[in-house]
Parts: structure tokens; C-alpha cells; sequence
């Protein structure tokens, strides 16, 4: 299960409706996560949703132009068409703040390696990208969670080629336990297709389980646990989604400092076609 904490703006008023049990459900509130990182104006939208009493407290708090902080399990759900979005179920109050931090999307939770590693290098370090599947339980179905992963490891406390070095317990099949941070990619094809995945570019991993008992048996002589800040070398987009940043990009920690880059979301900056769900 992946928790995540999200800072933005309410973009689109939720649904709310009471179900054939007497539970009061808000679903779809759209949150805008709008983000700088470089050159680049980022937005993430959240599908956030809330169930029970949570549900029937905040409807006239989780209103467009809102500014929110909110807490709570992390899906990664798909529209008909296949296109990929974020689904948060609050877990915990909201904070309806009057003042605006900075715009974030942090995760943190464990996961299966969808592929082996491949690593991109540049002249200040390797960018490592893989795949990442989850399942949370609801009621009683199952659902699966697929998210690309990207880390990129400084050449200046890693070595030359510092990526290249963890590849070999980045493989398909381990289990990870990862801290980062969520966003939108939005890319082109081969075919000139636009198309979106959602990335988790990550701080921190520790491998948590080896696919099979040879692996595990190597496992205590390599690498568990690496602790790094992303920037990200630069590179065009890969086919498979996952589109490496400028190199001077530096993402900030949370540490509340008011957000002063960007300008206040409203509603007139968003249109419906861009809200992927």
C-alpha cells in the first residue's frame, strides 16, 4: 500500500451521494498539484475521494479555489481509454489552509519491481527507470497499481555511473520499499501520440524482498539502502513514458516554506479536458 501526502488546490467541486448503506461518499474532487521543477510548469491532478463521516464534513470545505492538505491511501486507477490517474482515499482530516506552501504530491510505500533496470548516463550522474506495481484491497476486490519509477543517482556520492552499480538488485520481481514523490509525464509516441504516465521520481529505496532464495543469499554482501536527492540528467522522452528532467532541477523538501514561483490556481486557469478523470 502507498500512503501519500498531497498539497494543492481544489480545481473541480466533488460528487456527493449516499449509498444503499447509509454511507455518505464524496468522490472525484479534483486537486491540482502545480509544481516548478527547472524549466517546467508541472501539473498533477488527484482524484481525491472520502467515505463515512469524513465524507458529509467536508463537502462545503472541498470547494474550487480551496487550498488543501490532505492525507491518504494512493491508487493508480485508469479511464477507459487507458489513460493513467491519481486516486487518493482520505485516510485522515483535511487541513483547509489559508496559506499556500508549496505544491506537492509525497509517497511513500512498498512495491514489486515490474522489469529490470535500465539506466540512462550523463556527465553528472546515472538515471535509473523501472516499474512499479501495488495492490490495495477494497471490500472485496483486489485492485492493481502500475507506476514508472526514475532515480537518479550523482556521480558526486555515488561514483561514475553510481546507477549502474544497484542495477542488479533492481530487477524484475523484488520487492521495494520507496519515498518520493508523485507527478504527471506528459509525452509523445513514436507515432506522435500524446500520452501521460505517472512517475515516481524517488529519494529513497530499500529493497524489502528478493525475487527467489539464490538472490536473497547474495543479498547480504550488495547494497540494501540508498539515499539520494533528484535532480535529473537531461534526456528526450523514452517510448515507455518516462522523461528525465533538466539537470539543474532540484525538487525542495517539505518544509513549508510558502510557495512564491508560482501563481495561485482558480478555475478559469483549468479546463475539464485537462482533469483525466
Amino acid at each position: 500500500m502507498f500512503k501519500a501526502n498531497v498539497f494543492g488546490t481544489v480545481v473541480r467541486n466533488g460528487e456527493y451521494s449516499v449509498n444503499s448503506k447509509a454511507m455518505p461518499m464524496l468522490e472525484n474532487v479534483a486537486v491540482c498539484v502545480n509544481e516548478k521543477i527547472g524549466n517546467r510548469e508541472i501539473k498533477t491532478y488527484i482524484s481525491v475521494n472520502m467515505y463515512g463521516k469524513k465524507a458529509s464534513d467536508y463537502t462545503q470545505q472541498l470547494v474550487v479555489g480551496q487550498y488543501v492538505l490532505l492525507e491518504g491511501n494512493l491508487t493508480i486507477e485508469k479511464r477507459e481509454n487507458g489513460a493513467p490517474f491519481a486516486k487518493l482515499v482520505v485516510t485522515y482530516p483535511v487541513v483547509v489552509s489559508p496559506i499556500k506552501f508549496e505544491d506537492r504530491c509525497t509517497v511513500d510505500g512498498v512495491a514489486n519491481l515490474t522489469r529490470d533496470s535500465e539506466t540512462i548516463n550523463s556527465a553528472k550522474g546515472s538515471y535509473v527507470k523501472n516499474g512499479l506495481a501495488w495492490s490495495v484491497k477494497q471490500g472485496n476486490v483486489e485492485k492493481s497499481s502500475f507506476c514508472e519509477y526514475s532515480h537518479f543517482f550523482k556521480n558526486r556520492d555515488n561514483g561514475e555511473n553510481g546507477g549502474a552499480k544497484v542495477l542488479p538488485i533492481l530487477s524484475k520481481g523484488n520487492g521495494i520499499y520507496v519515498e518520493g514523490y508523485l507527478r504527471a509525464n506528459t509525452y509523445k509516441n513514436a507515432n506522435n501520440e500524446e500520452r501521460t504516465t505517472m512517475v515516481i521520481d524517488v529519494d529513497n529505496f530499500k529493497i524489502t524482498q528478493f525475487r527467489d532464495s539464490a538472490n536473497a543469499k547474495q543479498g547480504s554482501n550488495r547494497p540494501k539502502e540508498v539515499d539520494n536527492t533528484i535532480p535529473a540528467p537531461k534526456s528526450e522522452a523514452s517510448n515507455d513514458g518516462i522523461n528525465p528532467l533538466d539537470d539543474t532541477r532540484m525538487r525542495k523538501k517539505g518544509n513549508g516554506v510558502i510557495q512564491g514561483e508560482l501563481p495561485n490556481i482558480t478555475v478559469d486557469d483549468i479546463k475539464e479536458d485537462d482533469i483525466p478523470f
